[in-house]
């Protein structure tokens, strides 16, 4: 009898594939693989083809075993083709492949609790180079825990800070799990220094700095400055709830965006960094400053319950560390923010050979563009990326829908105006572009005249 392992740890390390294969896929590498072994009179010249084309049958057949495939998902796996990494019909940025692995590995097993803890303090601490960080589930009880321990009698807050935001919730109500009288100061579009001096008058207040908020880079800049200054000459305290904060120098050049190690050695007390925004990690918090007072503050969460732990907690160590030092190779939002425009342009330009003139498509162009990662207040941040144009026979819904509802892979969320529809590949990794193919194939009707998906669905 064959035993069928339960573990995917068992059968195959498929986050390492996986980043095998984005890696045999640069073109560099995939030209010097075939000029070898033409040398060495390999007449078969297509074994990375082979490989993929194994991995992904391989794939299907570990997705069975696990119980992903069907009806026992949870919820679609979706392909993020808008160019948009906060796109407003998706649930947050995916995590790179390896801290995926890792949570799950970490799920399926038993940890010390005591080395895991004394790991996580240590990473902590070493990324953001500073003497204290505590790891917390969420940013509502980070903010209740580090305003108990700096003693704050009172909030001050900025109108313009005073956002919704996607998966964060309301900073408004966010505010109020401290339980502390909270004073709204300026106008949504502006507060002035005066404002500051003249609000800020007791050590015992607590300024909440939100980033990014509702002002252009330059004036939130000026209004973040005036905020410290008009704090250290008050005595009061000061805490950034830093959203769009990296730990990668790559992705801040690129990007623009914080740095937080370079945040925290602004003039700050501490930082809530939350880890599933431009970290692409779990949800959770990591709290780091200087002052001594946060020293306690990661037992105080593991009192209160509220300790970002476990598999999270593991899988928020990994993500730390690489995205610290990511590079193209590994699958996650630090790689992808990263990418090469090059590089984009390579493989847009090897699927518009694939895509054009086919199915329902009429044409097919790789264009470059300008993209926002996401809806305000992340419109601040664009980033240069090269995406298949593609012009419908018909309408660009013929395109767009059976995309969004594909059901033999995974479905495809496309961007598109009011004639054309676009495969942009800044949150696609290498290895994934054979399903945009694959997907529109099952659009193409064979000799029947129904569609390969509706032949093979039994429809």
């Amino acid at each position: 009898m064959i035993k069928i392992p339960r573990r995917l740890d068992d059968i195959l390390p498929a986050a390492a594939m996986e980043r095998v294969l984005d890696v045999l896929q640069q073109p560099e590498l995939t030209a010097s693989v075939r000029e070898t072994l033409s040398k060495m009179g390999v007449k078969e010249l297509n074994p990375i083809e082979k490989m993929q084309d194994a991995w992904r049958q391989t794939r299907v057949w570990l997705e069975s075993m696990t119980g992903i495939q069907g009806s026992r998902r949870a919820a679609t796996a979706v392909l993020n083709a808008t160019g948009q990494l906060f796109h407003p019909q998706l649930a947050g940025s995916s995590m790179a492949s390896a801290v995926a692995y890792g949570y799950a590995n970490a799920a399926l097993s038993f940890q010390f609790l005591e080395e895991l803890q004394m790991r996580a303090q240590q990473v902590g601490r070493t990324t953001l180079g500073c003497a204290h960080t505590a790891w917390v589930s969420d940013v509502g009880n980070a903010l209740r825990l580090v305003a108990k321990q700096f003693g704050a009698t009172s909030l001050v807050v900025a109108r313009s800070d005073l956002l919704r935001i996607a998966v964060l919730g309301d900073v408004s109500s966010l505010l109020e799990l401290a339980n502390l009288p909270i004073t709204e100061i300026g106008a949504t579009n502006q507060t002035t220094v005066d404002d500051w001096q003249q609000t800020l008058v007791q050590p015992s207040q607590l300024v909440v700095l939100v980033s990014p908020n509702s002002l252009p880079p330059s004036e939130a800049a000026a209004q973040r400055t005036a905020a410290i200054e008009a704090a250290q000459a008050s005595g009061a305290q000061v805490l950034e709830i830093l959203l769009d904060g990296v730990v990668s120098p790559a992705v801040a050049e690129t990007l623009h965006c914080p740095l937080a190690s370079q945040r925290l050695a602004s003039g700050v007390d501490g930082i809530i960094l939350p880890l599933n925004f431009l970290l692409g990690g779990p949800r959770g918090v990591l709290v780091a400053g200087e002052d001594a007072r946060l020293g306690k503050l990661q037992r105080l969460a593991d009192m209160g319950g509220v300790a970002l732990s476990g598999p999270g907690l593991a899988a928020a160590v990994i993500t730390l560390q690489f995205e610290q030092q990511g590079n193209e190779s590994e699958a996650g939002v630090a790689s992808a923010l990263q990418l090469n425009p090059e590089n984009l342009k390579d493989r847009a330009s090897r699927l518009v050979i694939q895509l054009n003139d086919y199915g329902p498509i009429a044409m097919a162009e790789a264009v470059e563009r300008r993209i926002p990662i996401g809806p305000a207040p992340w419109n601040r941040y664009e980033l240069s990326n090269w995406a298949v144009k593609l012009t419908p026979r018909s309408t660009v819904a013929s395109i767009t829908d059976p995309l969004r509802q594909h059901r033999e892979g995974r479905a495809i969320l496309a961007d598109y105006d009011a004639t054309h529809a676009y495969f942009d590949l800044r949150f696609i990794m290498p290895s994934a572009d054979h399903e945009l193919v694959e997907a529109v194939s099952a659009l193409v009707p064979n000799a029947d005249g129904a569609s390969h998906s509706t032949m093979e669905s039994g429809g």
